[in-house]
């Protein structure tokens, strides 16, 4: 099995002053938890809780440090527009506890996947088992976990009839 690269993410938190915060790190889940805590920069004691708003990946920390260093020199006028072009207003993402992140396709077999880090996955309270729905609003590719347990146990079953039909095909494919 091959060994999974190291992920590093450059981020904006937003305090609760709706000031921003750009960091580095390579877990961002530890790191929030970290900023919320007080025991992060010294600059967000006082501002907890801290809402992500913003994040992008890279390959390797020299990157996503120097990522950090392009995004401090962003005036707040320029955060609030880099959040807003990838997603919502910013103020809209934290009230809903939502946020942004740029990922990049990574090649499987003759595939194309998408690879989530598990504490981004967690942060999101989804599982391996959480099927996900795919839609798109003719620009934007949106993925929702169903949460719905009627929808679910449909998704599976019907997952499971594609698998004994067609799994042999599939594996096939993915190599």
């Amino acid at each position: 099995m091959r060994k999974c690269r190291a992920s590093y993410y450059a981020y904006i938190v937003e305090g609760t002053d709706r000031t921003y915060y750009a960091g580095a790190t390579n877990n961002l889940e530890k790191r929030l938890k970290s900023h919320n805590a007080g025991n992060g920069a010294k600059y967000l004691r006082g501002r907890a809780p801290v809402e992500l708003v913003y994040a992008r990946e890279y390959k390797n920390y020299k990157r996503a440090l120097e990522a950090e260093r392009e995004l401090k020199k962003l005036t707040r006028k320029q955060k609030e527009e880099l959040i807003n072009k990838l997603g919502g207003h910013p103020y809209d993402n934290v009230s809903h506890g939502g946020w942004n992140m740029v990922k990049h396709l990574t090649q499987h077999g003759n595939s194309a996947a998408l690879v989530i880090d598990k504490p981004v996955l967690e942060l999101l309270h989804i599982t391996m088992k959480t099927p996900l729905e795919l839609a798109t609003d003719g620009r934007n590719l949106i993925i929702s976990p169903v949460r719905d347990e009627k929808r679910s146990t449909k998704f599976h079953a019907a997952l499971e009839r594609v698998n004994r039909r067609h799994g042999k095909t599939l594996n096939a494919l993915a190599q």
